[in-house]
């Protein structure tokens, strides 16, 4: 898709606005875990407070990919509708969802109808780190890779602030494993950030509960998955208009009376068993006045909704009578203010006026 040049322009002109009016994915590509001539990135040191889970084979090296990027990645970046889910939705959705597509640039310049962005990637089983910059001629935005079931951490300075992508696969892992993974890679960022001058606390966005020996505060957590879970009825049945079980109405076919049941299924586009807290969430900083850095984030869930009907018949036995399926997007969190938060101790959670929802 191309570059929706007013998309783009309301985006920059109010990335919190967008987000809180439009559904938003981003849209970014991989980096190499080396270094252009093969070096290897630079490791962050393993915190005291946060080792590797004990007990359990590192099979994916995870101790030796907690990297830094020590030249925060600027690439381009432009808002155009995604197509991504067409082949199940022939494009129609009550909800537009919109990508960020992220590009490299162009002899040090942003592809034509995009602007400056720093972009934080992902890859499985590692972590990456780096910290942004404030100033004349440095990027006003920021964003990292899409997230559905990964960790994203910012912590430190508004002028600078250090920024975390942690990711931990393994379906044979148990949760408090990963929480432990996780937190390997996620502490020692965040002990840094704490360190710097004038920083705010750590914000950490995660699917689930930290482990049960973590040392961070609760007060630095954001459950996403929480989040999805006691949104997902009440945005479904405004988006969609109904929520999942069965109802059951009377209408009139001739000059008879004739009882339906209607039964609902929520399932991913795939049909594949449907998880709320499995949505995906897109994170996105701004700084517009070029020296306070601000951190909003939105969750929406793709969703196939399929509802049965059946025909009651006198003898109280039914029968099937037919089936719609449709698709849509359901937004979860729209543009919910993540970082910075002076407030030690209260959980982003509660702070109603801080978050603005």
């Amino acid at each position: 898709m191309a570059i929706d040049p007013a998309l783009t322009a309301t985006f920059q002109a109010g990335p919190r606005s967008f987000l809180k009016n439009h559904l938003l994915a981003v849209r970014g590509m991989a980096v190499s875990e080396t270094l252009p001539g093969g070096t290897e990135r630079p490791r962050l040191p393993t915190a005291h407070t946060a080792p590797l889970p004990g007990g359990v084979v590192d099979d994916k090296d995870r101790e030796h990919r907690n990297y830094k990027i020590a030249t925060p990645i600027i690439m381009g970046g432009g808002i155009e509708c995604n197509t991504q889910y067409n082949g199940y939705t022939n494009g129609r959705t009550r909800q537009q969802l919109y990508s960020l597509r992220i590009a490299p640039l162009v002899v040090g310049n942003p592809p034509p109808g995009m602007f400056p962005i720093y972009y934080l990637p992902y890859s499985d089983d590692l972590a990456y780190t780096m910290q942004l910059d404030s100033g004349p001629g440095k990027p006003r935005f920021f964003c990292t890779e899409a997230i559905n079931g990964c960790s994203f951490q910012v912590g430190g300075s508004v002028l600078r602030p250090i920024v975390t992508h942690a990711n931990v696969q393994g379906t044979t892992l148990t949760q408090e494993v990963k929480a432990q993974f996780l937190e390997f890679f996620l502490e020692t960022p965040r002990r840094a950030a704490e360190l710097v001058a004038g920083s705010a606390i750590a914000a950490r966005l995660q699917r689930f509960s930290k482990s049960s020996v973590a040392q961070v505060s609760e007060a630095s957590i954001i459950k996403y998955g929480q989040a999805a879970t006691s949104e997902f009825n009440t945005q479904v049945q405004r988006v969609i208009g109904r929520t999942e079980g069965t109802e059951v109405f009377t209408t009139t076919e001739g000059a008879q009376r004739v009882t339906y049941e209607a039964q609902t299924l929520f399932t991913e586009m795939n049909g594949k068993p449907l998880d709320p807290t499995g949505g995906e969430v897109a994170v996105i900083g701004a700084n517009p006045s070029g020296s306070q850095w601000l951190f909003f984030w939105s969750m929406h869930l793709p969703v196939k909704i399929n509802v049965l009907y059946y025909r009651r018949k006198p003898s109280g036995s039914r029968e099937f009578a037919n089936s719609v399926v449709t698709y849509d997007f359901v937004p979860l969190v729209s543009g919910r203010f993540l970082w910075p938060d002076w407030a030690a101790g209260t959980p982003y959670s509660v702070r109603e006026g801080h978050l603005g929802r």
